[in-house]
């Protein structure tokens, strides 16, 4: 597996090389909500802003200047398979980027990833590092994978602009979709060994609707109330001083009595400094993702 994600300085070598004018690199078939396209048609949607072959984030054919280390993005599926048959390469099963994104030590990797929210950074700036060696898995471009599920293809690990869960969250989207955040790394499988058919086959990925799920019945709901009761009780709560670290807030730890043996529990308290009270409270808690965390001040 490559060890960065492909470059602007190296999808221009394919570009240059005529790479989307040449059929032989685009090997599967342009499908678009049931029709197969022809090659005509599917390459009149792979072009710069300024209608040249290209990542959507270019201009003139060319990246912008001084992002020649930067990730690709801006590509489809299509370009990403394109461009690893040209280089003599694959793109990854979702195993293979899986396995080697070591997507369980997230609490190692993500704090040395490109979750920024500024835009992709050069392969070498962050030292977020994958089980072999390979770099910003996590973060700041998502990558295309083989798979497909349904009309979609996988990306996977999250994109500089979005949440660090997804890391390890799995997504897919249409391959047609070139997105700024859309990157790939590629992958060459080992000499005389043959890919399982298994390996590379369309998975099954459905996200549940909560819109469409349909309320309980009362006794039910109550049922599931009750799980939640507790019996009132002093909170004992006891602040700690105020620490004045930013200009916008100031920020002071709580500590009560939980509802439950004789625990403690630690809340922090953010008042801004440019309002007025009465504040109207906005409470954060973190989703599941908390428990890769390495402190609190990580969520």
């Amino acid at each position: 597996m490559d060890r960065h994600e492909v470059t602007n300085k190296q999808f221009k070598q394919f570009v240059d090389s005529s790479g989307y004018q040449k059929p032989r690199y685009w090997k599967q078939p342009f499908v678009e909500n049931g029709r197969t396209l022809s090659w005509e048609e599917a390459m009149s949607k792979f072009h710069d802003k300024t209608g040249r072959p290209g990542p959507s984030t270019w201009e003139i054919g060319n990246f912008l200047e001084g992002q020649a280390d930067y990730p690709v993005t801006g590509v489809s599926w299509y370009e990403a398979a394109a461009y690893a048959e040209y280089a003599g390469k694959d793109l990854p099963t979702v195993y293979h980027w899986t396995n080697a994104a070591l997507d369980y030590a997230i609490s190692d990797i993500i704090p040395l990833s490109n979750f920024s929210g500024l835009l992709g950074s050069t392969f070498s700036r962050y030292q977020g590092m994958g089980s072999y060696g390979t770099y910003d898995m996590a973060g700041n471009a998502k990558e295309w994978c083989r798979n497909a599920t349904a009309n979609k293809r996988f990306i996977l690990g999250g994109a500089w602009n979005e949440p660090s869960y997804m890391f390890n969250a799995p997504d897919a989207q249409s391959p047609f979709d070139r997105k700024p955040t859309y990157d790939f790394r590629c992958v060459k499988y080992l000499p005389g060994t043959t890919l399982p058919g298994a390996a590379a086959k369309s998975l099954s990925f459905t996200i549940r609707d909560v819109t469409k799920e349909k309320p309980v019945a009362d006794k039910v709901f109550a049922v599931f109330k009750s799980l939640y009761r507790y019996d009132p009780s002093p909170l004992d709560s006891v602040l700690d001083p105020v620490e004045e670290n930013s200009e916008f807030w100031k920020k002071q730890k709580v500590t009560f009595n939980a509802a439950y043996g004789n625990e403690r529990m630690s809340a922090y308290v953010f008042l801004p400094k440019n309002a007025t009270p009465p504040y109207q409270t906005v409470i954060f808690f973190p989703g599941s993702w908390a428990i890769y965390q390495r402190s609190s001040p990580g969520c």
